[in-house]
Formats: structure tokens, sequence, C-alpha cells
């Protein structure tokens, strides 16, 4: 906690959600497959998790960056 600022399970929570946003970003999965992928319980937990860390849902994250 001292070293990154944040708690086991935030860092957790963030290495997930790094990865989920590789697969956004590299794969056509769909966001259901990719959130259980990442190990969320469901598609609303993890678009919680998302929106809260990141400030967009999956899909409007998903959306934006193929527009790039």
């Amino acid at each position: 906690r001292k070293t990154l600022g944040l708690s086991p399970k935030q860092l957790l929570i963030r290495t997930r959600l790094e990865e989920a946003m590789r697969q956004l970003d590299e794969t056509d999965h769909t966001v259901v497959s990719i959130a259980g992928a990442c190990g969320f319980y469901d598609q609303s937990s993890f678009t919680r998790q998302f929106r809260r860390v990141v400030g967009l849902t999956p899909g409007a994250y998903r959306a934006r960056s193929t527009r790039r």
C-alpha cells in the first residue's frame, strides 16, 4: 500500500481493468466475455467498476477507441 498507494484489492481491480481495456482495444470479444475473462462476477459489476475508474462504460470506451 505504501509503495503503490493502492490497497491489494484496488490493485487487483486496476490490473483486471487494464486487461479489460487491452481486450476492448485489441479484440472484438463481447463485453460479457471480457468481463468474465477478467474475473468479474457479471457484466453489471464490471461496468460499474469500469465506469468508476475509467469514467466511461466499456461500450463507450470501445466506441471511442475504435474511432481513433
